[in-house]
């Protein structure tokens, strides 16, 4: 039989030439039409069904860990007396990402931690073989996004990201450092944050207040106000009235002057160091006490001042000419009085050693000017 013949025979029975072809594994079929011995062409288009990326610089980089499909801890990760953690591996996948703390990079893995309350999330790898570098972003590939950052030391890496709302997403970049890539085991830990009025850990190890409150008997509670001076605060009262001389906010204020006040034993004590009190004569004989208690002792300094506070031009508080006395521990004793401080009319007594005690002050004025307020002041030299 000639091949011509052979040809019209196949091309009747339907039958078909079989490519076995390599690499992905993929079998095509093509049905050879022409009606001649010439060698035909395999036009095969069909596609590689493999697991990997499709990158060609790492064609077994596994999908699972880049952005678009991140390891889920919570998902995958175990619990240990530490708490949760993740064991991955950084072998084999690309580098596609880098923290803004680290001056090169290696190959590196995604991963998504969401916080079940609002809390500090502490990320750490346990000390290993590969040298790691640590980032947390808000979106996984937008370097922007960055949250914080740490390279690798001795006892591994670790990161803080405090006061992480609850529910949103965490982003936790596992990187090796140039030339690194290999086993790891990453860690997550929450610190709880409490706001006014719920309950805290007052040793701050299971939970801590947000900023600006302390933890006070297991709740927290506004720090302003605890009476204690904390840090940014100018005083602390105990409390968050206006006008006491330490305003709601903890810092210091005049006291306002309260009528009647015209004897010693109705003396207002509006504290130390500062602006101490906000004074108004009624008329020319009114009378204002004050009383001042040094705890330890020191070197007393009190003067008056008009209410904008840059001195007395003419007159003290606009036209007014005060005029202080000092008096000893019993309040009959004068110690010290100067009705003008030789620069303008407010008056001045000048650094004064005392032992511990309460010592008061009479603020008269000498002559009532058309303003008739004054604000008294003292320090410790």
């Amino acid at each position: 039989m000639t091949t011509r013949a052979i040809s019209i025979l196949l091309l009747l029975c339907g039958c078909a030439q079989t490519d076995k072809k390599g690499g992905g594994g993929d079998a095509d079929s093509d049905t050879d039409t022409d009606m001649d011995s010439d060698t035909d062409t395999d036009t095969d288009t069909d596609t590689d069904t493999g697991t990997g990326t499709d990158d060609p610089e790492c064609p077994d980089e596994d999908p699972h860990g880049l952005c678009e499909d991140p390891v889920d801890v919570r998902e995958e990760g175990s619990d240990d007396a530490d708490g949760l953690y993740f064991d991955g591996s950084t072998a084999g996948r690309c580098d596609r990402h880098a923290g803004s703390c680290a001056a090169s990079s290696d190959a590196d893995l995604a991963t998504v931690y969401t916080p079940d309350v609002r809390a500090d999330v502490v990320v750490w790898t346990d000390e290993g073989d590969v040298r790691i570098v640590l980032y947390a972003r808000t979106d996984c590939d937008d370097a922007d996004s960055e949250l914080a950052c740490g390279v690798d030391s001795v006892d591994g890496t670790s990161i803080t990201l405090p006061d992480r709302p609850a529910g949103e997403a965490i982003f936790v970049l596992v990187d090796g450092a140039a030339g690194q890539q290999g086993e790891f085991r990453i860690r997550f830990r929450e610190r709880r944050v409490a706001g006014d009025g719920e309950d805290c850990d007052p040793a701050g190890v299971e939970s801590r207040c947000e900023d600006e409150l302390t933890c006070q008997d297991g709740v927290c509670a506004p720090l302003c106000g605890n009476g204690d001076i904390d840090a940014g605060e100018e005083c602390d009262d105990g409390g968050t009235d206006v006008g006491d001389g330490c305003d709601d906010e903890c810092n210091r204020e005049p006291m306002l002057e309260s009528e009647p006040n015209e004897v010693c034993a109705d003396a207002e004590e509006p504290g130390i160091d500062g602006i101490l009190a906000a004074g108004a004569f009624v008329d020319d004989f009114d009378e204002d006490w004050w009383s001042i208690t040094l705890t330890a002792g020191g070197a007393l300094e009190i003067w008056t001042n008009d209410v904008t506070g840059d001195g007395c031009g003419f007159g003290c508080g606009g036209g007014t000419d005060t005029n202080i006395e000092l008096y000893d521990v019993d309040c009959v004793t004068l110690l010290e009085e100067n009705d003008d401080n030789d620069v303008d009319y407010c008056s001045l007594i000048p650094a004064m050693v005392l032992p511990a005690g309460t010592y008061y002050v009479l603020v008269t004025a000498t002559f009532l000017g058309f303003d008739p307020n004054y604000e008294l002041e003292a320090a410790l030299r």
